[in-house]
């Protein structure tokens, strides 16, 4: 009876133990196939991703929409799949689909430079100045590798400019600062943040960083052409000519610019070392001048009560310029050098363009203005 009762329990042990390889069985073979179908749901959410990407690069945005959709969809926790369909939804104009998609990969990776960038493009695109500075900034300090400094470079050169476009020079000017500050130690990106200097309205600092360039690279004529350009918005027309007369005859508004500069160093009736004699026959010749200007514009002359009032204050003028009556050179200069200018600012006005000689002409009277006052 007991040999009985154990062979019973040793049936259900060998039974058990059969039924359990065969569970064990059963689970590998299922995680296997469960493994091998989740291979084959992301090979096909790759293949969806890199057609949408193909596409998108040949402008289709409605096919790429839907290619990165599926492989988003497939692959949902795929930061780069919902990253690449964000994009493509911004590419095909769809912004609020594309804010809500990126905003909630924010939410997971709010330091991701990617996403925050992807957002300030969007806001910029539209009204929200504050929100496009945000995201640029989250951008700008979040995890960068280090091998990509360059790249974070230039989201701050984009930044700048975009400030500049929206007209503001003073944040702009922070954010050219800060891009000096880390920026690659090359001629190019000298001249580049020289540029972003100026468009500032700060050519002191423009100046200094196109020495610092030719000093590098003593042939760049960028760099003599920028520089030249920074010394001229500095009044320091010396400093300009000598610079711009570096730049090959190729570019004409760097020949406008010289030939400015040669006109005021060339015309000023108060330079330094001039005789009373010189600055008198500086001045005649500046008188002469604006009378022409005022005669080719005769006809605007009747409907131009401004014209018309500085054309008698040059009559009345002319006689102070002979030698017997020129007594007075200080006064008479000042006098005649501020009335100059102010018929080159009313023909200006209503005449044709002013030429080099024109601009330099009105740049003496303003800088004798300043001198003055």
């Amino acid at each position: 009876m007991a040999d009985r009762h154990f062979r019973f329990i040793h049936r259900d042990i060998i039974i058990l133990l059969a039924l359990c390889a065969i569970a064990v069985v059963v689970f590998l073979v299922t995680n296997e196939a469960a493994a091998s179908n989740r291979e084959l749901f992301l090979r096909d959410a790759a293949a969806w991703y890199e057609a949408g990407l193909a596409t998108l690069d040949q402008g289709d945005t409605e096919a790429a929409i839907e290619s990165l959709r599926r492989a988003a969809f497939i692959d949902d926790e795929n930061e780069e799949y919902r990253l690449a369909l964000a994009r493509a939804l911004a590419a095909g104009r769809q912004d609020n689909l594309a804010r809500a998609e990126l905003l909630e990969l924010r939410e997971l990776l709010p330091e991701d430079p990617e996403i925050n960038v992807e957002l300030a493009r969007l806001e910029a695109r539209g009204d929200s100045l504050d929100a496009a500075v945000r995201y640029y900034e989250s951008a700008l300090y979040g995890v960068w590798p280090e091998t990509r400094a360059e790249d974070r470079s230039r989201l701050r050169v984009e930044l700048i400019r975009y400030l500049l476009d929206r007209g503001e020079e003073s944040t702009a000017l922070a954010e050219i600062l800060a891009l000096t500050d880390n920026m690659p130690d090359t001629v190019d990106w000298q001249i580049e943040s020289a540029g972003l200097f100026m468009a500032a309205g700060d050519p002191r600092r423009a100046l200094d960083l196109y020495t610092l360039a030719i000093e590098t690279d003593p042939e760049n004529d960028d760099a003599f052409a920028g520089a030249g350009r920074a010394a001229f918005a500095l009044d320091d027309f010396a400093r300009a000519r000598d610079l711009l007369a570096r730049v090959p005859d190729n570019l004409p508004e760097v020949e406008e610019l010289l030939a400015v500069s040669d006109f005021v160093l060339l015309r000023d009736p108060l330079a330094a070392r001039l005789s009373t004699e010189q600055r008198r026959q500086r001045l005649i010749a500046n008188v002469e001048r604006v009378r022409e200007r005022l005669a080719a514009c005769a006809d605007d002359i009747s409907v131009s009560p401004a014209l018309a009032l500085v054309q008698k204050e040059v009559q009345d003028f002319a006689p102070l310029l002979e030698p017997a009556a020129f007594r007075d050179s200080s006064d008479t200069v000042e006098t005649g050098i501020d009335l100059v200018m102010r018929v080159e600012r009313a023909a200006g006005r209503v005449c044709a363009a002013p030429t080099a000689l024109d601009r330099a002409l009105e740049i003496i009277g303003r800088l004798s203005s300043a001198e003055s006052s």
